[in-house]
């Protein structure tokens, strides 16, 4: 099966290349209809800048909350699961 797809796009792929009017080596070597061929105006650098600060702050964030989590309230949910004798019938929400 693996074979015959690669065969057929091994005989398809010069006809499609043909009617565009360009052969395999120009086309892979072209940059137009690339994704990299764009404008790069001001709305590219500012969302990228955006991404760029979404990413770090994420970052930041995740690795602040691994190493100091913050979880040492005495009411914090992990105290009533870790709790030998089970979690206290008074605190336990109805």
């Amino acid at each position: 099966m693996h074979a015959a797809l690669v065969s057929a796009f091994a005989t398809l792929a010069p006809r499609v290349l043909a009617v565009a009017g360009e052969t395999a080596e120009a086309f892979s070597r072209s940059m137009e209809r690339h994704h990299m061929d764009m404008t790069h105006g001001p709305l590219d650098s500012v969302l990228v800048w955006a991404a760029v600060l979404v990413v770090l702050a994420t970052t930041i964030y995740t690795v602040r909350f691994f190493v100091r989590p913050g979880e040492t309230g005495e009411d914090h949910i992990k105290r009533r699961v870790l709790r030998e004798d089970g979690p206290s019938p008074a605190r336990t929400p109805r």
